[in-house]
């Protein structure tokens, strides 16, 4: 393994680690904006429901649900879901967890290029896996939050026809 596959392989590991970040922060980002959303149905629905008409309740109803489903898988997206099982490998930073500075320097100290370059390589694989996932889940969680977004519009939309309609009728 040359120096240039080396440095390769910690540049993966290194770009999949942002993606991560990225992946954290988009998931912080939608998980407010679906918890805005929601406390704003809340609001409507304590404050007004009995003035509203029923579809615009139903909607409002379904919207508040989506935004918390869209809550939910949010904050699962934050939660790690690193590697499960035990397989063994050459050392990764998982396995450093619970090992001693010492334990690691043993480790790390015999080990060839080519163990080294396994080990990158696994960590780009293992962050690579966990920010597929992470985006997977945050796929899944945009979509219910446009869900909500469409209930709690049509909800509006219901209102203004129902204001519309007792305005013509006086």
């Amino acid at each position: 393994m040359d120096d240039t596959s080396a440095a390769y392989l910690r540049g993966l590991a290194v770009d999949a680690f942002a993606e991560l970040q990225r992946g954290d922060v988009k998931a912080a980002t939608l998980c407010a904006a679906a918890g805005g959303g929601l406390g704003a149905v809340i609001a409507v629905i304590s404050a007004t429901a009995q003035g509203l008409p029923a579809c615009a309740v139903i909607a409002l109803w379904c919207a508040g649900g989506c935004f918390l489903l869209s809550m939910g898988l949010s904050m699962a997206a934050v939660r790690p879901s690193l590697r499960t099982g035990e397989q063994q490998r050459p050392v990764c930073y998982l396995d450093c967890a619970d090992a001693t500075a010492e334990q690691v320097l043993t480790a790390v100290a015999g080990l060839t290029r080519l163990e080294l370059a396994r080990a990158d390589s696994r960590r780009a694989t293992e962050l690579s896996a966990l920010a597929r996932a992470k985006f997977k889940v945050l796929r899944k969680a945009a979509v219910w939050t446009q869900v909500a977004l469409a209930a709690a519009g049509l909800a509006a939309t219901a209102v203004l026809v129902d204001i519309a309609v007792d305005t013509w009728t006086y």
